[in-house]
């Protein structure tokens, strides 16, 4: 029995003195994909491809509303009110119609007058076609202000003006016009520019997608 038990002990001590296994080699993980970055996006309810006005020396888009003369000028606003009364209406706020009838009639002889002197300014200047591109440029500015990106500054742009000219005099509008279709403008002329920014950041994106495409 002594014996056997010194057996059992020696087995104990080599079980003891055996180096443990080593451990299994590690396998580092494969480094994260790259996430793709998402592009820039245009602003609201601007198609991305959307083509801008050229510029004038000044850094203006040219717009219908640039480079004007008093009584174009006075027109122009005539044409931004004529615009609200037809796309600002609602069935709740019939203010834009009612007061652009109401403005018509208080500077009737004012607006005839201005519509005469700028028809007979194209026809000098364009002779018998002078009409037809006087019709194409005005087609053109009611498309402008019609934009839906700005159609909520419009609206609450052309408001104020249309309440501020059915109170002055028909004397003072050809004076006052400068100032309000400058202000009337800006809010296009403000959008563009952002849009001008969103697609130098989308050229400068694509760039950057196409570089690391490429060293892949």
């Amino acid at each position: 029995m002594r014996l056997k038990a010194m057996v059992f002990t020696l087995g104990l001590g080599v079980a003891a003195c055996a180096a443990p296994p080593a451990p299994p080699p590690s396998v580092k993980a494969p480094p994260p994909r790259p996430q793709a970055s998402r592009p820039p996006q245009p602003p609201v309810g601007v198609d991305p491809s959307y083509e801008l006005p050229a510029k004038d020396s000044d850094g203006r888009f040219l717009t219908p509303n640039v480079g004007l003369g008093p009584l174009e000028t006075m027109f122009n606003v005539r044409s931004a009110l004529n615009v609200a009364a037809l796309s600002c209406v609602t069935s709740t706020n019939t203010a834009p119609r009612d007061g652009y009838n109401r403005f018509l009639k208080l500077h009737k002889t004012v607006l005839a007058n201005a519509n005469k002197a700028i028809d007979a300014k194209y026809r000098r200047e364009h002779g018998s076609a002078g009409i037809r591109v006087r019709d194409s440029r005005m087609t053109k500015l009611y498309n402008h202000y019609a934009y839906p990106p700005v159609k909520g500054a419009f609206c609450a742009k052309t408001a104020r003006y249309l309440t501020a000219a059915n109170a002055m005099a028909s004397k003072d509008l050809e004076t006052w016009s400068l100032g309000a279709l400058a202000d009337i403008e800006q809010d296009f002329q403000d959008h563009f520019r952002r849009i001008e920014a969103f697609q130098i950041e989308l050229r400068d994106w694509q760039q950057k997608q196409q570089v690391a495409s490429a060293s892949q």
